[in-house]
């Protein structure tokens, strides 16, 4: 490959209104672009008129940009490949490498998903440098080698990663309209703030009690066995306690009010972002595996089980950002009794309320299971099909 200059343009220079030449800014390549970036459907900001840079070489299809710094190695030299540029003209730019195949050893698209195989990035993490930042620079590509198959093979590698990887879209987009579809339902019918005459009135205080996280050390941090933790990383509101995600397990006692149970609900109380405090996950784990939850987060636990959805209410949430204590620099926090002390009202129909609400986290579970299957599929590929 050969390699190219970038530009060192700030989001403060690039919009996505107007302009004549695109941008790739590397904080697209962490997250918002897919690896093979097509112009037709994929957006990238334009160049500020006065910030046009006067000399750049003008990416190609074909064209791969890796992010040269992260804070996780995983990350470094993430890569994305250019198929389509339908026209345009897009350069590279801050904290990008631009590279470019001149030998014509590989077909359109195979070089954005060996740039993601494991046989790649497990050599990029022997040679990233830095401590808290990793970064690497295209020098270090002289020591970086893929094995490259014949080009009906490439084909044949990218096509399957690539159906796999437009699968995986749909797939998010059926979760997310399935997750805004129940949370207009849950408002219609648990958001009131007024009761009617035949609904009646539960403070959570007095149908549950709350538990604190577990504190622990890094000492107490063991590879196998042991707690599993759960913490704010794993928890994503109104769904199930994220196991996919990292956890960590503890070689440490925990109270029996401390291990979780089926149903309980997993509260962020404390984070550096005051959007994740208050987040809610349920578990709904019904294996014997021992489970518990970091200092951070906390254990509301019930017999009721409609808590679980008044706990994604516009209305719980608002209450939360009015109960924050800290910011300004401190990490944002609540405290039980903020939880304990609200009140929701309950319709007649709770009942049927109840069932309809199992039905869609149901289905979700198996749409977000789904997806879980179709990313290991994608990183299994990626470890094996690569050298």
């Amino acid at each position: 490959m050969g390699f190219y200059s970038t530009n060192s343009l700030s989001w403060e220079m690039l919009n996505y209104e107007c302009g004549d030449i695109l941008n790739l800014h590397y904080g697209l390549i962490h997250s918002g672009l897919p690896t093979l970036i097509d112009l037709k459907k994929d957006i990238l900001p334009f160049i500020n008129e006065t910030a046009k840079p006067k000399k750049f070489t003008l990416c190609k299809d074909v064209d791969v940009a890796f992010a040269d710094a992260s804070e996780d190695t995983n990350d470094v030299a993430k890569a994305v490949e250019f198929i389509n540029l339908d026209g345009q003209k897009a350069i590279c730019g801050l904290h990008t490498i631009h590279g470019r195949d001149n030998g014509n050893k590989t077909v359109l698209g195979f070089k954005g998903y060996a740039f993601a195989s494991s046989a790649f990035h497990n050599q990029i993490r022997r040679v990233a440098q830095g401590t808290k930042i990793y970064s690497i620079s295209s020098k270090i590509f002289d020591e970086v080698f893929i094995g490259i198959p014949n080009k009906e093979e490439q084909t044949k590698i990218a096509r399957l990663l690539h159906i796999i990887d437009e699968r995986i879209t749909v797939q998010n987009k059926i979760i997310e309209d399935l997750k805004k579809l129940k949370s207009a339902i849950i408002d219609k019918l648990l958001g009131r703030v007024q009761p009617d005459e035949s609904d009646s009135m539960i403070k959570l205080g007095e149908i549950g009690e709350f538990t604190r996280g577990l504190t622990y050390s890094a000492d107490d941090i063991v590879e196998d066995g042991g707690v599993v933790v759960i913490r704010a990383n794993n928890l994503s509101n109104g769904e199930a306690v994220n196991l996919y995600n990292e956890i960590v397990r503890v070689d440490k006692p925990i109270s029996g009010s401390q291990r979780l149970k089926y149903g309980d609900m997993v509260i962020c109380m404390a984070n550096g972002s005051t959007k994740l405090v208050g987040k809610a996950s349920y578990y709904n784990e019904t294996t014997d595996s021992i489970a518990t939850i970091g200092a951070f987060c906390g254990i509301y636990r019930s017999y009721q089980k409609i808590v679980r959805w008044l706990l994604q209410t516009n209305k719980y949430k608002q209450a939360v950002q009015k109960s924050l204590q800290g910011g300004n620099g401190a990490i944002a926090n609540l405290i039980p009794n903020d939880i304990l002390g609200l009140s929701f009202v309950i319709p007649k129909q709770e009942t049927l309320i109840v069932e309809l609400l199992q039905l869609f986290d149901e289905k979700l579970d198996i749409e977000v299971s789904l997806l879980h299957s179709l990313q290991k599929e994608k990183q299994y590929l990626l470890s094996q099909m690569f050298i």
